[in-house]
């Protein structure tokens, strides 16, 4: 991607990438809507006729909107807040991530054991991914035992169910509590929080394995890209 330097004139191809608006967002909006089964309503022929690539001297160039097509940015951003709110963060979601993670622990913690091995390979490097598809992953066939049992919960939709829900309507004053901000940052510690849920295994004496104990701080909805959309009227000023 092509950011600062003497690339600095071909930062907009970064945009296109990652940024207010990117290609990918416009892909998964629509996707996963559809496949939802949400009516998600963005007028994506009219956006990018409203998008244009401002070139000044000596200046950075970048992807601007005109104020016409600030409709449609507004549609975006409510596509995004509906879909966080009733797919992404949908308990049944985060329990079925919960149980495809519980598979994936399960190879990395046998990574060693042939038995566990995927195409011969461990599956505890980025790359392993690269080799392997999703239906290698959960397909059945020569598996062991513990594995089969966990992708077998997963393909019957048996998921886990929730024990308990931390959250700010849950928590006296939430923005003042320091404990509950450290909560929170768990979510970028993931052995610390493998450890957490170790301990918790171990206060339920050992009843239920770690795979089935988890502890889920799903991602915090923002809008940091959208505040870096340039929207400008006909006349070349800039708006917001």
């Amino acid at each position: 991607i092509p950011v600062g330097g003497k690339d600095e004139l071909c930062g907009w191809q970064a945009d296109i990438i990652n940024g207010p608006f990117d290609a990918d967002k416009f892909d998964y909006l629509q996707r996963d809507a559809y496949f939802s089964g949400l009516r998600l309503g963005i007028d994506l022929d009219r956006f990018l006729h409203c998008v244009w690539l401002d070139s000044q001297p000596n200046k950075p160039r970048q992807l601007k909107i005109m104020t016409s097509g600030a409709t449609t940015l507004e549609q975006i951003l409510f596509a995004k807040l509906l879909l966080y709110n009733a797919v992404y963060h949908h308990h049944k979601i985060r329990a079925a991530e919960c149980a495809i993670k519980g598979i994936f622990e399960i190879l990395n913690d046998h990574s060693d054991n042939p038995e566990y091995q995927i195409h011969n390979r461990k599956m505890n490097r980025a790359i392993d991914f690269l080799y392997v598809s999703e239906e290698d992953i959960l397909s059945l066939d020569n598996k062991p035992e513990e594995l089969k049992a966990y992708i077998e919960r997963f393909l019957d939709r048996r998921l886990f169910k929730r024990a308990l829900v931390i959250a700010d309507d849950t928590v006296n004053n939430p923005e003042t509590s320091p404990g509950y901000f450290d909560f929170k940052l768990l979510a970028e510690k993931p052995n610390e929080l493998r450890e957490l849920r170790r301990e918790l295994v171990e206060a339920l004496n050992r009843k239920y394995p770690i795979y089935e104990i988890w502890i889920d701080l799903p991602e915090t909805l923002t809008f940091e890209a959208a505040s870096r959309a340039v929207i400008q009227d006909e006349g070349g000023k800039p708006k917001y």
